[in-house]
């Protein structure tokens, strides 16, 4: 029996991967998959990264200088400016992290729909 994947206007022949006994033995070599899963990352990862980024170390380094030539209400610019980017971002991270993500996992209906013939 020979499997055809049909797309658009192609068709295209399956061909079988690995056996059972194939998977395992390849497994038993140290040659398998073994990719850890990561689907989230944490709050305290998102604030941290959204906090430490080049810019704002930049800007923050930019207000103390400002504050140590005597002009504070640069300084206080300058630091608000870090301030609502790090609060814009992550509470834009925060917002995608909370979304119910399950009609966007299983993506969009596929155009290829296997077709079996006997041959």
């Amino acid at each position: 029996m020979t499997i055809y994947i049909t797309g658009q206007n192609t068709c295209t022949p399956y061909r079988q991967g690995l056996s059972d006994s194939g998977s395992v033995a390849l497994r038993a070599n140290g040659r398998g998959n073994a990719a850890p899963l990561r689907t989230s990352r944490s709050s305290l990862q998102i604030v941290s990264e959204n906090v430490f980024t080049s810019v704002n170390s930049i800007v923050f380094a930019l207000g103390l200088a400002f504050v140590f030539h005597g002009q504070t209400s640069d300084a206080i610019v300058s630091v608000s400016v870090v301030f609502f980017n790090v609060l814009v971002s992550v509470v834009d991270e925060m917002g995608g992290k909370s979304r119910r993500w399950s009609r966007h996992t299983q993506g969009p209906r596929p155009f290829c729909y296997p077709i079996l013939q006997k041959s």
